[in-house]
């Protein structure tokens, strides 16, 4: 059984944290810039209010972004710290 070096295990969270979090970044910057637009859509689609589609969106990125700390950024850090 062939197994993986804990650099390489560093380096892939490290890359997986970095793609996460900026895919976050873009999304939160997509809603802020395009918020009409992604409103109209979205009230079309779901028939909700705008209030409850915003509740929707901070939803979605702060559980995404939770998301990425625990599965992405901990293993990292904490990989980092022992040395690899």
């Amino acid at each position: 059984m062939a197994t993986l070096p804990l650099s390489t295990i560093t380096e892939f969270f490290g890359w997986a944290t970095l793609i996460h979090f900026g895919f976050l970044s873009l999304m939160t910057l997509l809603i802020i810039l395009f918020n009409k637009l992604i409103l109209s859509i979205h009230q079309r689609l779901l028939n909700l209010s705008a209030p409850d589609l915003h509740k929707l969106y901070a939803n979605y990125l702060s559980a995404y972004k939770l998301m990425s700390i625990i599965f992405f950024a901990v293993p990292w850090v904490t990989l980092k710290l022992m040395g690899y």
